[in-house]
Order: structure tokens, then C-alpha cells, then sequence
């Protein structure tokens, strides 16, 4: 805010006075700045006065802080990663209030980035595979969420790679394709029976994802 005064008017003094705790006031530039903390919600008051020689000319200026918006998450980017954490993830919405914290699947996540639209975090550890829940909480205490947004899997799968190690004490093994888990996505089942006891059979599904990659 500005306050305005008649321009190139040799001695004329503007002073602000009753500035709340944080506040600033430019003699110079006639500019106020303030941004206010959570703890002074409420009615301000804060005195201008104009004087030039004799004359002088106050004027009181009533600021109201009103709290703070919840925030409101829009969207999610990507909206899956690895149990093992450090997915980077972009979240869009408004009202953000850093410092933010940022809750997937209930794992902290770190916030890297944020403003009032904006938020970039790496995903936390989880303790499971999951579909997990998206919650943003403002510094205020006041929370966003949305259900079942982001996918922890357990890792992606390099087929070639595991039939060499985790059949390398099977013999006869067999590979097979179907829809496993109905999402309409060719998954694969290998299978191969023991070299010391034919009875006892190791059995791995691969599930498909949409972008290519396998999951176990």
C-alpha cells in the first residue's frame, strides 16, 4: 500500500505511526508493507499523518487479517512410484501455506518446493504396497485430501534379469500370460520346479502396468 501525497511538495513529511509488530513504514516512498503472521488475525489500526509547516492531516486506516483459506489440492503428478521412495511428485491446487506437509499412503513426504499453487516433494518410504491417499496440511493446521491418488508398487521388474536369479536352483521352468489381476493388461506367471525336490514349485506373477513395466 501506498499512501499518496501531493507530488514534488518540498517539505511536506508523511509518518505512519501504531504499525503492528512485522510492519514497515518508507517516509521517502510513502510505501507500507506488512505481511501479517497467523497470530495477529484480527482488526488493525494504524495512523498516516500528512504535515507540511503549520498543517497537518491524519488519517487512521483499519487493516482486518482474516485466517488463512484451507488449502485445495487440484492435482497430482506422477501418480505412482516405487515403495522405496524418491519419486519427485508436482502437486497444483491454491492456498498452500508453507511450511507444508505433505502425507502419501500416511508417509511424509519431503517438500522440496512450494508456493501458494504449486508444491514439489520426493515420496517417503512405505512401509507397503498400496493405492494411497494424498493429504496436504497448511502451517495453520487447516488440511486437503484426496482418496486413492498415487500407487506405491514394490519395483519394476527387468523379466530377463530374475528368471536368471531367482530360478537359478529351478529346473523345467515354464512362462505363461493372462490377465491376472482383471485390468485388462497381459500379465506374465513363470513357474519351474526344484532341482533337489521336483515336488516343491516356485511360482512368480508379473503384473502389467500401463507404461510398460512389470511389478511382482
Amino acid at each position: 500500500m501506498t499512501v499518496a501525497g501531493e507530488s514534488g511538495k518540498q517539505g511536506l513529511l508523511v509518518t505512519a505511526t501504531s504499525l503492528p509488530s512485522g510492519a514497515s513504514f518508507n517516509s521517502n516512498t510513502h510505501a507500507f508493507s506488512w505481511t501479517p503472521s497467523l497470530a495477529q488475525i484480527g482488526v488493525h489500526t494504524v495512523n498516516f499523518t500528512a504535515s507540511y509547516g503549520a498543517y497537518s492531516e491524519t488519517e487512521n486506516v483499519v487493516i482486518t487479517v482474516i485466517p488463512h483459506g484451507p488449502p485445495v489440492i487440484s492435482g497430482l503428478a506422477p501418480q505412482k512410484g516405487p515403495t522405496s521412495g524418491g519419486t519427485q511428485v508436482t502437486i497444483t491446487g491454491s492456498n498452500f501455506l508453507p511450511p507444508v506437509q505433505v502425507l502419501i499412503g500416511g508417509v511424509a513426504a519431503n517438500v522440496t518446493s512450494a508456493n501458494g499453487g504449486t508444491l514439489v516433494a520426493l515420496t517417503g518410504v512405505s512401509p507397503t504396497v498400496q493405492v494411497a491417499d494424498l493429504v496436504v496440511i497448511n502451517r495453520d493446521g487447516k488440511q486437503d485430501s484426496v482418496e486413492d491418488v498415487f500407487r506405491y508398487y514394490a519395483v519394476d521388474i527387468d523379466i530377463s534379469e530374475s528368471w536368471s536369479t531367482t530360478f537359478s536352483e529351478y529346473y523345467n521352468p515354464s512362462v505363461g500370460m493372462g490377465d491376472i489381476d482383471g485390468d485388462g493388461l497381459l500379465d506374465v506367471v513363470v513357474s519351474a520346479s526344484k532341482e533337489s525336490n521336483p515336488h516343491t514349485v516356485l511360482v512368480k506373477a508379473y503384473l502389467s502396468d500401463v507404461d510398460g513395466t512389470f511389478r511382482e
